[in-house]
């Protein structure tokens, strides 16, 4: 499924559209906008917590969780500020209004890190640009654009607009718009459309702005704040002007600050999930955990500046998702990193594999626990399962069973390792209902159960697959679904016939990152979004940026309670309601 692909099988929402320019003979096609506000904040929030989250915006059977906090452009409009960020745009109204828009990879754009932006006074547009492409964005009609001068997916780096220099196109012109790629300056008729390449000496300069060195509240370019009881220093990415004559500050990785000139103090402007994205998503008895992925960052995604002080953490909320907390490494001594493999609960205790070794949180006591039960590198523990008295851990030298002794107290951390399988092998994923254990590894799909109805020796099998190294599994009543090099297999965990979904050979076009299987569905995450296997409609649907996926790839899912499916990409997590019914490919 590709990205243009997925962009023509999109739903219709009523209130944003996204279309492409009539010359390139595309239909148009319409999509819903999110609506958030988000009112004042006082600057230092309560110790121990993120600037509070306003929250996040739904379309139809999507609800997704973006990270707004990076900052990577601004523009002015007529009377609001455009912020381009990471995971899109938002649009701040000027004269107090709060938030009152978002414009994402759902709604049209080629992708949801923005590069640069440029507000068109003229024509009364915003044109975007992001790391595959350029979009325009008219905030009167709802409509985005995607690539209208026929650009291609090449990074944009810079955007200039002639009427927002002057606030009027030049005499005896329609006005342009100057895009700069790794091929050079584009000067674009902003009404035919039509790209030309240019010489550098023909783009006019770029807008001065605000002087944020002036402003009394920053030293430098930088503004000081404090989070989690400490003090923290957050660069500034932009500064704009409004109509109200307040000052909007982006900065990196603390997201908008609003300068009141009148009050003389910057207070925050929160928008979407002050946390991380990418990582796995889990679920214990009380709470939702989001993290961060321990490996290399997703190509496409903007590195952070050395310069920048943005402290990762671990994201946790209830049910409701309204009651946010956050756990930093560098707060919490007994959590190493913020950087997860994986993530499994056993009753009242969380484990996590991370990058730095294991952590465990304890929800009786509130607190979190170091484990050095292991011997190895750091990044040994790669996938963590719960059982009924530990845990099972995948390492990169086999399956460690981690179990409470009988003659401890039980406490959280008296967990000792209670058996070994598969030494040697790289274990990356793990699944378990309790009466038997699937382990993935390099060398193939395992099989551990217990040799009888209550036997304390375990036996352990391979399962014959196609594939020969297992990315991801998981379990459904009545299969064991495997994530291959070679595609997918729906294993019988009993009599019957396997299923196969090779890659190239069915309808599976991309290879997958992550399986997750409920009642009736099986779901794939690839780098191009996600595939759904109706076993009992046998039927597939896709989703992809135009559905409601906030960014690509999707590296990690989540069934919860049977009726919502999350997926976790760079950009942040979304969440699926399966009360949808499914759609025919």
């Amino acid at each position: 499924m590709t990205r243009r692909g997925a962009a023509l099988r999109r739903r219709s929402r009523p209130a944003l559209r996204v279309r492409r320019h009539p010359a390139l003979g595309i239909r148009s096609l319409s999509t819903l906008g999110a609506l958030l506000l988000a009112t004042a904040l006082p600057f230092r929030p309560a110790s121990g917590q993120h600037p509070p989250v306003t929250g996040f915006y739904a379309e139809g059977d999507w609800l997704t969780l973006a990270d707004f906090r990076h900052v990577t452009a601004l523009a002015a409009g007529d009377q609001d500020a455009y912020v381009g960020t990471t995971a899109g745009v938002g649009v701040l109204s000027g004269f107090g209004g709060g938030w009152s828009r978002t414009v994402t990879a759902g709604d049209g754009l080629p992708s949801p890190v923005v590069t640069a932006l440029a507000f068109d006074a003229a024509g009364g547009r915003l044109w975007i640009g992001t790391a595959q492409g350029v979009a325009v964005y008219d905030p009167f009609r709802g409509e985005v654009v995607q690539d209208p001068p026929g650009l291609g997916t090449d990074a944009i780096r810079d955007l200039r607009s002639e009427s927002s220099l002057s606030g009027s196109p030049p005499a005896g012109g329609s006005g342009h718009v100057f895009v700069r790629n790794s091929s050079g300056w584009y000067r674009v008729d902003t009404f035919s459309m039509r790209a030309e390449l240019v010489s550098s000496g023909e783009v006019p300069p770029a807008e001065a702005g605000v002087d944020a060195r002036s402003l009394p509240f920053l030293a430098g370019d930088v503004v000081r704040g404090e989070r989690s009881g400490q003090r923290e220093s957050f660069r500034v990415t932009g500064a704009v002007a409004l109509a109200d004559r307040s000052v909007v500050l982006g900065t990196w990785g603390a997201g908008v600050y609003v300068y009141d000139v009148a009050r003389l103090s910057p207070e925050p402007a929160p928008f979407g999930l002050a946390g991380p994205g990418g990582g796995p998503i889990a679920r214990d008895g009380r709470r939702l955990w989001f993290s961060s992925p321990a490996g290399a960052l997703v190509p496409g995604t903007l590195p952070a500046a050395s310069d920048v002080v943005d402290r990762p953490a671990l994201a946790r909320t209830g049910p409701d998702l309204r009651a946010w907390g956050y756990d930093y490494p560098g707060l919490e001594p007994a959590l190493p990193s913020d950087r997860v493999y994986d993530i499994a609960s056993s009753g009242e205790r969380t484990l996590f594999a991370t990058d730095a070794g294991l952590a465990l949180y304890d929800a009786v006591a509130e607190r979190w626990i170091r484990l050095s039960v292991l011997t190895g590198g750091p990044a040994e523990v790669l996938a963590v399962e719960g059982a009924a008295d530990g845990f099972w851990l995948g390492t990169r030298a086999g399956l460690v069973a981690l179990r409470t002794p009988a003659d401890t107290t039980g406490t959280a951390d008296s967990l000792k390792p209670a058996g070994r399988w598969l030494e040697g092998r790289t274990v990356t994923a793990l699944a378990s209902d309790g009466r038997e254990l699937y382990a993935a590894t390099d060398l193939g799909l395992y099989r551990l159960a217990p040799r009888a109805p209550g036997s304390v020796e375990w036996t352990l099998t391979q399962m014959e697959t196609v594939g020969r190294t297992i990315r991801d599994v998981a379990l459904a009543p009545d299969a064991v679904v495997a994530a291959t090099d070679r595609g997918v297999e729906i294993l019988p965990r009993g009599e019957g016939e396997p299923l196969r979904f090779l890659t190239g050979e069915s309808q599976l076009d991309e290879l997958p990152l992550a399986v997750a299987a409920d009642l009736s569905n099986v779901w794939i995450a690839t780098r191009a979004g996600v595939a759904r296997w109706d076993r009992q409609r046998k039927l597939w649907n896709e989703y992809g940026l135009a559905d409601g996926l906030p960014d690509l790839p999707v590296l990690h899912i989540l069934v919860q309670d049977g009726r919502y499916v999350w997926f976790s990409t760079p950009g942040g997590a979304t969440r699926f309601d399966v009360g949808d019914p499914p759609r025919a490919r």
